[in-house]
C-alpha cells in the first residue's frame, strides 16, 4: 500500500506544482482595476512633473518682474 501512495503523492505535487505555476501566470496579468490604477498613478507622475516645470518658469518670471521693478526704482529715485 505504501508503494502505490508514493507515485500518488508525486502526481499530486506535480499538479500541485502545475497548478502553482498556472496561478503565478495569471497574477501576473494585470486586472482591469490594476492597469487602471496603474495608468492612474503615471497620470498623476506625469501632473506632477508638469506643476513643477510650471512653477519653475512662474518662480523665474516673477525673479525677472522683481529684477525689473527694482532697477525702475533705483532709476525714479535717481529722477529724484
Amino acid at each position: 500500500m505504501q508503494q502505490d501512495e508514493k507515485p500518488q503523492a508525486s502526481a499530486l505535487l506535480e499538479e500541485s506544482e502545475e497548478m502553482d505555476d498556472k496561478m503565478s501566470e495569471l497574477s501576473s496579468i494585470p486586472t482591469p482595476a490594476m492597469e487602471k490604477h496603474l495608468i492612474e498613478v503615471e497620470n498623476l507622475k506625469w501632473q506632477i512633473e508638469y506643476e513643477r516645470k510650471l512653477q519653475q518658469e512662474m518662480n523665474s518670471l516673477l525673479e525677472n518682474k522683481v529684477s525689473a521693478l527694482m532697477a525702475d526704482k533705483e532709476e525714479l529715485q535717481k529722477q529724484i
